[in-house]
């Protein structure tokens, strides 16, 4: 083999990664790397580097030949170690996460038998490693892998290169997985500023940082702060970065989360429209769908009202993360998400028994991942509340709602607004068999309490939503014909 000495197994790495098509996000080109030509020879040269082998490895690898392929190159140990790095993301990127944890983990087995010489490397994969724990719902494999390699950046005095800025950014998004909100928006920002005062021209990698912490944000329930940030970083990306950037259908994805929660449906489902179509033009057509902005699509469309496309593309969701379940024996949590939006597709048609069923299995497993006080699992326990709403099983609605209330009032997130109305709604219900019955004084009784629930829920919609936001003018609508009754 050609390869024996340490500095061109150096080079190898470093143009392997720097000449693929495919690199992941946190790898910018600079415009000062060095270029070179390392070949193997067999009947003829082949360059390890060139995007045209890259493509040949990303073919093995779906075709499920990537041994084949590197046996028959004659590949030195070493060697695929190094190619392993690549391989790995290549199986992420096309949905083979088990692949990749065993790629990612042979190639550690042979790179950490020379960590001095291979240290960036490797500190990358177990950043790699952990960004796919997360994506598996993995996320205390996760945190440990990405300290393992923020831990090797630290060692070999690396804290301010991009490439561990990029790891602690991941460990933040990793943070907000959890729902550790606060951790993760402390890291976010830690990352950011060493962007900003290092890397000031690396707009891909500022603006993903800048979107992740408007997630956080956004999951902890700050949605104009979010929606200014996504819209900002959106902004970023259209004029600083190639359209066909990953990026770009992120920021599409979550700016279109955040105005469903302000109400504003069609508009979200235009962004989304418009990243599910960038996502299968622009980019790497054989990579899978993304489950989430299916699943978001959907959820527009049952806001919408059209419940036959809302159910369509949430099934697709569902069959995603299905099968990231399976392949990585461990429930997705966006599983649970994805089955909760179909929940209440279902309640909305009023098909009661399977929303039940679906949200069920939302809230066992926001309850399994992030306990019984945590805003998600207050999400689900609002929607399962109205499916027993529509079911007139008042009591235990009531019960549903009261206990969102106190998973959200003491922290101000603005659902607040959802169970102050949920509960108005109650006792409209309440109020009007009252009435019809002809118990008039404890029918006015009723009245006053679903007035001052409406008022209540107008309060936070003031505070936490645009003035515009279609929630605001449902609820004083409702309150309205309250007073007109």
């Amino acid at each position: 083999m050609i390869f024996k000495s340490p500095i061109k197994l150096m080079m190898l790495g470093f143009l392997i990664f720097n000449c693929s098509a495919f690199a992941m996000v946190g790898s910018e080109n600079n415009s000062e790397t060095p270029r070179g030509t390392v070949t193997i020879k067999k009947n003829h040269e082949e360059d390890l580097t060139s995007p045209s082998f890259v493509r040949a490895m990303r073919e093995a690898i779906k075709k499920k030949e990537y041994k084949s392929f590197l046996d028959e190159r004659n590949i030195s140990e070493e060697e695929k170690g190094i190619l392993g790095e690549k391989a790995g993301d290549i199986y992420s990127e096309l949905g083979f996460h088990n692949e990749a944890i065993l790629t990612f983990e042979e190639s550690l087995g042979i790179l950490n038998k020379n960590i001095k010489l291979h240290h960036k490397r490797i500190a990358k994969i177990y950043v790699n490693l952990g960004n796919i724990y997360r994506k598996t719902s993995r996320f205390k494999e996760a945190i440990e892998k990405v300290e393992k390699g923020l831990a090797i950046y630290k060692e070999y005095a690396l804290e301010n290169q991009a490439e561990s800025i990029w790891a602690l950014a991941q460990l933040g998004h990793i943070h907000k997985g959890v729902g550790d909100y606060k951790k993760a928006a402390q890291i976010l920002k830690e990352a950011n500023d060493l962007y900003e005062k290092h890397y000031p021209d690396r707009y891909s990698d500022i603006s993903w940082v800048k979107a992740r912490l408007a997630n956080v944000y956004w999951e902890s329930g700050a949605y104009k702060e979010a929606s200014s940030i996504l819209e900002e970083t959106l902004s970023v990306y259209r004029n600083h970065i190639p359209q066909d950037h990953e990026g770009i259908i992120w920021a599409l994805t979550h700016l279109a989360g955040v105005y469903m929660d302000f109400g504003f449906a069609q508009k979200a489902k235009d962004l989304l429209e418009e990243g599910l179509d960038m996502s299968r033009t622009k980019l790497d057509k054989d990579r899978p769908d993304s489950g989430g902005i299916i699943g978001f699509l959907g959820n527009a469309y049952r806001m919408l009202g059209n419940f036959e496309k809302a159910e369509a593309y949430l099934k697709q969701s569902i069959d995603y993360y299905t099968k990231i379940s399976l392949e990585s024996s461990t429930e997705h949590v966006f599983l649970g998400w994805s089955k909760g939006l179909l929940g209440c597709v279902y309640r909305d048609m009023s098909d009661f028994e399977k929303a039940e069923e679906l949200l069920q299995f939302n809230l066992t497993l926001y309850q399994k991942i992030y306990g019984d006080n945590h805003p998600e699992t207050g999400r689900t326990v609002v929607d399962l509340g109205q499916v027993y709403l529509k079911k007139d099983k008042l009591d235990v609605a009531e019960n549903y709602f009261l206990r969102a209330l106190q998973i959200f009032q003491p922290a101000g997130y603005p659902e607040t607004y959802l169970c102050f109305e949920s509960l108005a709604d109650l006792y409209q219900k309440k109020f009007n068999d009252l009435k019809n019955r002809g118990i008039s004084q404890e029918a006015e009784k009723l009245k006053l309490k679903v007035s001052d629930y409406l008022e209540k829920s107008i309060t936070v919609l003031k505070e936490k939503f645009p003035d515009n936001s279609p929630h605001s003018a449902r609820v004083q609508l409702k309150l309205k014909k309250l007073k007109e009754n």
